[in-house]
Formats: C-alpha cells, structure tokens, sequence
C-alpha cells in the first residue's frame, strides 16, 4: 500500500512542475502579442461612389429637366437636370456607401503600441486585456 501511494505522489508532483513548465512557456511566448487597449476611437469613412448611380442620375435628372420649358430653354433644362442628377446620384451613393470604422490603439506587454483598424468593436473595451494576432485584437 505504500508504494502506491508514494508512486501516486511522484505522479501528481511530475503532473504539476509539467503544467507549470508549459504555463510559462505560453505565458512568454504568447504575451509578446498580449496588450491593454488604451483607446478606441469611431471614425466614419467615406464610401466610393457607384458609376451607376451618377448615370442613373443624369438620366433621371435629363428626363425631368426635359418637362420644364420649350425650345432652347427646353435643351438648357434638360442638360441642366442631368448634370444636376448625376451628382445627385454621385452624393447619394457615396453616403450610402459610408461606415464606421474604429481605431483602437494597444499598449503591449513587451512595450510599445499596436494600431489597428477594426470594422467592429464589438466586445471590446478600454483597459481591456487582448491578444493581438495579425490584424485581429481577442480579449483574453
């Protein structure tokens, strides 16, 4: 019976100096990408415009200028509706095109800081713990 358990107690004591061996060995090989975020900011950018949509525009716009006056004045209208269109379409489809973006800034544990743009900021808060791994930051 005793040496089961002194054969138990060696088992145990080799399990827990193997654990901790490899929780230091993550622990400094992964930390060299672990961090704090230290701000994360909203920023809006600019969508690019469908060529479509200043064409779409200009045709709506021509179509409409073409029912106000006679003539000369006829032409000038509908000219004028499909400039006028076309950068109304232009305007549009840019806005519709628009989102926000976040930038979020990481102190590293091994020093310096890490920015990246996210398209989502979604469960992440400053003073929050992360991972980052190529141009992705994981809270831990």
């Amino acid at each position: 019976m005793k040496h089961t358990t002194t054969g138990f107690a060696v088992t145990v004591a080799v399990a827990s100096l193997g654990l901790s061996a490899c929780n230091g060995m993550f622990s400094s090989s992964d930390c060299s990408q672990c961090g704090e975020i230290e701000s994360i900011q909203a920023r809006q950018v600019e969508g690019e415009a469908s060529p479509m949509a200043a064409v779409a525009g200009a045709i709506i716009g021509g179509v409409a200028g073409n029912q106000v006056g006679s003539g000369s004045g006829k032409d000038a209208a509908t000219a004028a509706g499909a400039v006028g269109g076309a950068v109304a379409g232009k305007e549009v489809s840019e806005e519709q095109a628009s989102h926000t973006v976040y930038d979020v800034t990481v102190d590293m544990q091994q020093g310096g800081e890490r920015e990246l743009t996210l398209a989502s900021r979604q469960g992440l808060r400053v003073g929050q713990d992360v991972r980052v791994t190529d141009d992705r930051v994981e809270p831990m």
